[in-house]
Formats: C-alpha cells, structure tokens, sequence
C-alpha cells in the first residue's frame, strides 16, 4: 500500500487522498476539491447560481423605448382593423397586409403573442398557411385567431 501523492498546488485535506485526474480535471472549482471524483461531488461542490429566463417576446411586447412604442401601436391599429374587415378574425398574414409602415419584423408576432396570453386573442382551432414570398416560410401554417377583448392602448 503506497501513500498519496500530495498535489504541491492543493495541500491534502484532511484524510481525503488527492485525485490523479491532473490539472485538467481535478480542482477546477478552487475548493480543493476535485470535480470528478465521486467521493468529493455532492456535499462539498458549490451549488450554482440559478440562471435568469428571459421571455424575449414579453421583453419585445411591452419594450419602452419611443420606435417600439410606435411600432407597438402601427401592429394595434392593423389588428383592430384586420379584426374589423374579417368578422372579429385574426390571422399574421392580414395584420402584415395591413400595417400602414415597415415596424421591427419580429414585433407583429410578439404583440399577437401577447394580445393571447392576456386573452384578448382566442384561438379558433383553424390554421392558415402564410402564402406570402418566396422564403420557405410560406408553407409554415399559423393560427387563426379570434377577437374577443378590447385592445390595449398603444
């Protein structure tokens, strides 16, 4: 029976020999306490921080800055009146026919997005292709939707 080795970097700690995994494995964590031996894992790493969700669409949806803003009511006022010109329904391809200039490309899907979760919008159960360009996104289908609340202001 031979005696660890000890490591000259991370002194021996207690009666827990050191690990052979080298510099490449072992000690990474700066508690000298190797990473990949089971015997040192569970209680003796460091939990990591929680990391933070970011819901881009909601960030998008309800951004603050002044193009935002103006580009949040162009999508509104083009909702309301594609829901007024089809019985109370809604689909991508009208609002985009209808938008009175170019906004942020992303911004019609992030303001629908939100108009459903806060139950403005209601899905009929109907899909619709987009039909639209040459991009191999016209084929993609989409949901109808239903107007059935009042629409936030701008």
């Amino acid at each position: 029976m031979t005696a660890p080795v000890q490591d000259s970097l991370f002194p021996l700690v207690g009666s827990e020999p050191p690990c052979n995994h080298g510099a490449n494995y072992g000690h990474m964590d700066g508690t000298r306490h190797c990473l990949v031996c089971p015997s040192t894992s569970a209680d003796m790493l460091p939990i990591p921080a929680p990391r933070v969700v970011v819901d881009e669409t909601n960030a998008l949806a309800h951004d603050w800055t002044p193009w935002s803003v103006s580009d949040r009511a162009v999508v509104l006022r083009a909702i309301a009146q594609t829901a007024a010109e089809c019985s109370g329904l809604v689909h991508a391809t009208d609002v985009r026919k209808r938008l009175a200039r170019d906004v942020n490309p992303r911004m019609p899907g992030a303001v629908i997005c939100e108009l459903v979760r806060s139950h403005v919008l209601e899905d009929t159960g109907r899909v619709r292709v987009i039909g639209e360009g040459t991009t191999r996104n016209r084929t993609k289908r989409l949901p109808v939707r239903r107007l059935v609340g009042a629409l936030p202001a701008a």
